[in-house]
């Protein structure tokens, strides 16, 4: 069953925050890494609130409550919460305080702070919603599972309306962390960059997509989630695995007016170079990691890039790998991969 996005809100490295396109001018990465665009979080939170939120809760939240901004008679069936990692920030902080007290006299509020769900409660509880609430964590198939669920919930009719969102933080921790293993890219990274496959690293990045997905649509929706689906399978069927997606619905690689690839620059995507040579050929290609940076939710930025190139009818042209990218785009293709061989599809259409 198709999924109506009535509302979206995405605080991300670049401007997209309020926005329904990129800032002409993107935001370049600073020593390998993206971080979120800083934005008001006050508009939002109350000041009482916001004292006692860890950095990764305070974005995510502001990101959630703008959907419901935009929705003044916003009332969810249910919330999903994705994100591969949580609350690293607070973690930390729980597991400092666990070896300096040798496991003894610890403070409860980090730990509590630090789980996984930990977003998907405050929203809860500033909204007043008792519903559903759900959190996904599979690492970097996290929002394609929370999407996956949303859907079939809307299907089954155990909902009308879900609140689906995916969000990871960086930490210093976790950026020293990758320097000493050598995964981080030493140089810039452009979109050239992204078709050489040369990177031995990648660039890190954060942020937070929020969506609402309904049943029904309205007269704001400008576009539908058509199908979701996540695999695992080895490289040489991820052309095969793409055909038989599009087919479910009907369709072939004709029919696709974008394709976005989840291209990092390195060898470990290199196969997503080979399904953009060999199909799509009338199709304009999009990267979008070396503008957000990768984190195990970063899908959720591609779906925001995905509607916002429908509702413009342009895709920003450092995004922009092949073809034309001021056009009408009916239908939308996100292909992600990550480093175990799993793949996720990502069916996105004008309404």
């Amino acid at each position: 069953m198709a999924a109506y996005l009535k509302a979206l809100s995405m605080i991300s490295a670049q401007d997209t925050f309020g926005q329904s396109a990129m800032a002409e001018v993107p935001v370049k990465s600073e020593n390998s890494c993206f971080q979120i665009h800083p934005c008001n979080y006050k508009e939002y939170i109350p000041a009482a609130s916001l004292r006692r939120m860890s950095r990764l809760v305070r974005f995510s939240l502001t990101s959630a409550l703008d959907c419901f901004k935009q929705l003044e008679d916003l009332s969810p069936d249910a919330i999903i919460t994705t994100t591969g990692l949580g609350c690293l920030d607070d973690t930390l902080t729980f597991l400092t305080q666990m070896h300096q007290n040798g496991e003894k006299l610890l403070n409860p509020s980090a730990f509590i702070s630090s789980t996984h769900n930990a977003v998907g409660g405050q929203i809860a509880l500033l909204k007043k919603l008792h519903i559903p609430n759900l959190t996904h964590t599979q690492k970097e198939a996290s929002f394609e599972t929370g999407l996956v669920e949303a859907m079939m919930m809307l299907e089954d009719g155990e909902a009308n309306n879900v609140l689906v969102g995916g969000f990871d933080e960086i930490t210093p921790l976790t950026i020293d962390l990758w320097k000493q293993m050598g995964c981080l890219s030493m140089k810039a990274t452009d979109k050239n960059t992204l078709l050489s496959a040369n990177n031995k690293g990648v660039l890190l990045g954060e942020g937070a997509g929020f969506f609402v997905l309904s049943s029904d649509a309205t007269a704001s929706c400008r576009s539908v989630l058509v199908g979701v689906e996540v695999k695992h399978s080895s490289s040489e069927e991820l052309d095969s695995l793409t055909t038989k997606f599009l087919t479910k619905y009907k369709l072939n690689s004709t029919d696709i007016d974008l394709l976005i690839l989840g291209l990092d620059g390195t060898s470990n995507t290199l196969n997503l170079l080979d399904l953009m040579n060999a199909n799509f050929e009338e199709a304009t290609i999009a990267g979008f990691k070396h503008l957000s940076g990768c984190f195990n939710t970063d899908t959720s930025f591609a779906l925001w890039l995905a509607n916002s190139a429908i509702l413009n009818e342009s895709i920003h042209q450092e995004c922009c790998l092949r073809g034309n990218k001021d056009r009408k785009f009916d239908k939308v293709l996100i292909v992600n991969s990550s480093k175990a061989n799993s793949y996720s599809f990502n069916l996105v259409a004008k309404c």
